[in-house]
């Protein structure tokens, strides 16, 4: 073995290191003592600091060490679970759409069910966007620490929950409204509105009926009871006379009525006549004009907003509109405001009475 000379360093006396050149020849081995040997110089300033450079890495599969399933957890991640999950899904799903829609039809608000359909198809939908996720994660179906398996069907089950709730709200505004709607009270222009069934909100177009504007009447609900009336019928009540100006003209005196502090809803009716009459289109009718042609029904517009089902006067209702059409199938409608002659083919649909208040004070 053939060793390059090299520097050997001798220990002296008083201490003292020296660098001596070591001779070794071919075929020899030099032993140098490694405390012996020259030391470097050491610096009295201190190393600057550096911070390392650091890289999270997930930790290999093999190192990750998961809890024991149970039999619970077993029998969940299994052809069993995922089917399940699958069924519970669809269930809800058509649970809420026939709730969205049927909600609104008129035997539900007949019934007063129309809010409880309603509350339950948000409820469906709701669990079905907070809990399934959560269970299909527990099935086998979510991504988890041992990676992801995606399946075509698990794409298309991850979709579904995209498109559903368009499909909610679709289904509530084509066919909810379509069966909200309700049905025809007999053939249009054969019913009469005397053979009309109370309270069945179905809609008709009467072969007859004519609604005498000019005979319509007010009544205020308020929020609070108040007093009013005249001397001779002082009373104390959340319904009082809106003293509607009814008549347009100029030469009309009866001033415009104003609003009582409080007003929730005014409720305008006016008087069903079978057929047109002359006497009846006058704003003080005598009473034999409607023992003659007496009164088979009565038509009814109330204020309707979000505001006035909360009891909450915070914002401005709408003042509802009293305006009958009449032969709606036809060609030419005609509007009530519009007409001013003999008119006929009355369009509508039969409601519920208002409250017994209302028709109290009325």
């Amino acid at each position: 073995v053939h060793v390059a000379p090299a520097q050997a360093a001798l220990a002296r006396p008083g201490g003292t290191v020296v660098a001596e050149p070591l001779q070794v020849g071919k075929g020899q081995f030099a032993t140098v003592d490694r405390l012996s040997t020259l030391r470097p110089a050491i610096s009295a300033r201190p190393a600057p600091p550096v911070e390392p450079e650091r890289t999270p890495v997930r930790p290999p599969l093999e190192l990750v060490t998961l809890p024991r399933p149970t039999p619970l957890d077993n029998t969940l991640n299994s052809s069993t679970g995922r089917f399940v999950t699958f069924a519970l899904t669809l269930m809800l799903f058509g649970l809420s759409a026939m709730g969205f829609v049927s909600w609104q039809e008129p035997q539900r608000r007949l019934s007063n069910e129309a809010g409880l359909v309603l509350a339950a198809a948000i409820l469906c939908a709701s669990v079905m966007y907070t809990v399934v996720p959560v269970l299909a994660g527990a099935v086998g179906m979510a991504p988890s620490a041992n990676g992801v398996d995606w399946k075509p069907y698990l794409v298309c089950y991850r979709i579904a929950f995209v498109t559903a709730a368009p499909s909610f709200a679709l289904l509530a505004v084509g066919y909810g409204v379509q069966r909200g709607f309700g049905e025809a009270e007999g053939p249009a222009g054969e019913v009469r509105i005397a053979q009309l069934q109370r309270a069945s909100l179905k809609y008709f177009e009467a072969v007859d009926g004519f609604v005498a504007l000019n005979l319509t009447k007010g009544v205020y609900k308020t929020l609070r009871p108040m007093s009013h009336g005249t001397p001779e019928a002082f009373r104390r009540s959340r319904f009082r006379d809106a003293m509607l100006r009814i008549n347009p003209e100029l030469a009309n005196s009866v001033p415009k009525p104003t609003e009582p502090p409080g007003m929730l809803r005014l409720f305008r009716i006016a008087p069903v006549l079978s057929t047109w009459a002359a006497c009846a289109t006058e704003y003080a009718v005598v009473p034999s004009c409607l023992v003659e042609n007496p009164i088979v029904g009565w038509a009814l517009a109330k204020t309707s907003s979000l505001c006035t089902e909360l009891n909450m006067v915070a914002c401005r209702p709408p003042q509802p509109t009293l305006d009958p059409v009449y032969r709606c199938s036809s060609a030419s409608p005609m509007t009530g405001s519009a007409v001013k002659g003999p008119v006929f083919g009355l369009c509508g649909r039969t409601v519920k009475a208002p409250p017994k208040t209302v028709v109290d004070e009325f």
